[in-house]
């Protein structure tokens, strides 16, 4: 229903300083397609509330869109969803969110977005006050965060589909083999060894899934065991991965 340039968004029970459209404007013009900022924590009375209340805010920043892609894949959301302000052509370009998540319906965009070029950065002086709140009624009450897991499944089964070879190799060098630049079949294996050494249990759980798929199919199989990978191997990892893990 936005019908200006640019697009601000704010929880509802989230607060934005007086600065904030201002300078985010001034951050944009500098050639971004949406910024972010850091958050300032407070309670249900909008006290201030210290940094490790909500710490994935302030553990992680970027200077690129492949180091951004990097921590998004390996670490998760670490971006204040209401502190992002973009152009209206960030969403005409990369979508909106989608209908079926609601945990987690900002991390899937900003990946979709950052996998497809668009141009992001997070300053670091705070524009928003975030609201964090201990009861059921919100996101982030505990019943509620029971949805994560599923959601993260959904978005990691094609967190990086579509990636382009250069944002891949450029966000994952140690990674990518010398043969995936020309070879695809390489780099969906290279694809399938980031999920499967995955430090978080549920993201190796993707991988193990495709892991099942390939070893059903002759070339896939054969590109594995070339790796030194086969049945017992997987069966190796099943035994050390725990599906459920918040």
């Amino acid at each position: 229903m936005a019908r200006g340039e640019y697009v601000a968004l704010l929880g509802g029970d989230d607060i934005s300083l007086p600065h904030r459209v201002e300078q985010q404007l001034d951050q944009i013009e500098r050639g971004y397609d949406i910024v972010f900022s850091l958050p300032r924590l407070i309670d249900d009375r909008s006290r201030e509330l210290p940094y490790y209340r909500f710490p994935i805010f302030f553990r992680e920043n970027f200077e690129s869109e492949a180091e951004l892609l990097r921590t998004l894949f390996l670490e998760g959301n670490f971006l204040c969803g209401p502190s992002a302000m973009a152009r209206r052509s960030f969403f005409e370009r990369h979508g909106i969110y989608r209908r079926g998540l609601i945990q987690l319906q900002d991390f899937d965009l900003w990946v979709r977005a950052c996998r497809e070029g668009a141009r992001m950065r997070r300053f670091e002086d705070p524009i928003v006050r975030y609201r964090v709140r201990d009861g059921e009624g919100n996101l982030s009450g505990p019943r509620n965060k029971n949805r994560t897991p599923f959601e993260l499944v959904s978005i990691y089964r094609d967190i990086l589909e579509g990636t382009s070879h250069s944002l891949l190799r450029e966000a994952f060098p140690h990674d990518m083999s010398a043969r995936s630049s020309d070879d695809l079949l390489a780099r969906e294996a290279d694809i399938l060894f980031l999920y499967l050494n995955h430090p978080k249990q549920l993201v190796r759980s993707v991988g193990i899934e495709r892991a099942v798929a390939w070893l059903d199919d002759e070339d896939r199989s054969r590109e594995l065991a070339g790796r030194g990978f086969g049945p017992a191997e997987l069966f190796q990892i099943m035994s050390e991965t725990h599906f459920c893990e918040h």
